[in-house]
């Protein structure tokens, strides 16, 4: 998994979507691939949490309540994709970032962005970047309600600035002692599940906001990771969601991100226990 900026030169992009409203949405790049002569595009969710401006910030801000709770998990460092902080800086202040896996074996979109950026193509090569789009969580910030999100693999990076938005949340609670209003109204049930621990992009930051919450006894967010390499081994099947059926039922949204096979079954058994298809949001 890498991360790439982009920094427009004319462009009609938000570079900070940082919003209750742009959570979840996602912005369109488009290139001409010389070797096909094929002006190609994809779409791409922002991960601003993962930008390594705002890491540095997030782990200043933990390691100061971690200091104070006595809790070695919020003192723990994430890690940063680049290491040259003046370079980093100046590209974050003026760039869009976005965190994203290469698949070496399709030779598409994103290998080829892959190669631009490994031979030092970005000066010959020009993309057009337009966003955000997409109806993303649908949430603003008078929303309220419960919210399930079942995830896969990368699936879960569309959710990543939501963690991000609810751990800055709860250290402001816990700094001024009055709970922010998205916190009280709000409830989120993660489910995610992933190949192992080491392909979990975001795993800190997650575990951050689930440690956090039951220090802070905040009851609104739950976070459930399953890895395929550890015990217990489990998918999100019917027999998985039966067991859920009351949660899902009271669910206001239930969100699904995750590989095509993924993103099939999971609704499909939603639809076998009558779970009403409006409920339903693909991100």
């Amino acid at each position: 998994t890498f991360q790439y900026y982009f920094k427009p030169t004319f462009a009609d992009v938000n570079l900070n979507p940082v919003t209750v409203q742009n959570l979840g949405r996602y912005f369109r790049i488009s290139t001409l691939m010389k070797k096909k002569k094929k002006y190609t595009s994809r779409l791409y969710t922002t991960v601003l949490s993962l930008s390594d401006k705002r890491v540095r910030q997030r782990n200043d801000l933990t390691h100061s309540v971690g200091l104070a709770l006595d809790s070695r998990l919020l003192l723990q460092q994430e890690p940063t994709f680049t290491r040259d902080g003046d370079e980093d800086e100046r590209l974050c202040n003026s760039s869009l970032n976005v965190v994203l896996k290469i698949y070496r074996r399709k030779a598409k979109f994103t290998p080829f962005l892959d190669s631009v950026v490994k031979n030092g193509l970005q000066e010959s090569t020009t993309f057009d970047i337009q966003g955000p789009e997409g109806i993303g969580m649908c949430l603003d910030e008078n929303s309220s309600g419960d919210h399930v999100i079942f995830a896969a693999g990368t699936g879960m990076f569309p959710f990543l600035d939501l963690c991000d938005k609810i751990l800055r949340d709860l250290i402001t609670w816990y700094q001024q002692g009055s709970q922010p209003e998205f916190l009280r109204r709000m409830k989120f049930r993660v489910y995610g599940s992933y190949q192992s621990r080491s392909l979990c992009v975001g795993l800190t930051l997650m575990e951050k906001c689930q440690h956090l919450s039951k220090l802070l006894k905040y009851e609104n967010f739950e976070l459930h990771l399953f890895f395929r390499n550890e015990p217990p081994k489990q998918d999100f099947d019917k027999k998985f969601l039966e067991d859920r059926a009351a949660i899902l039922n009271s669910a206001t949204k239930i969100y699904i991100c995750g590989p095509p096979r993924f993103n099939e079954e999971v609704p499909r058994h939603l639809r076998d226990l009558c779970i009403p298809r409006d409920k339903l949001f693909f991100v």
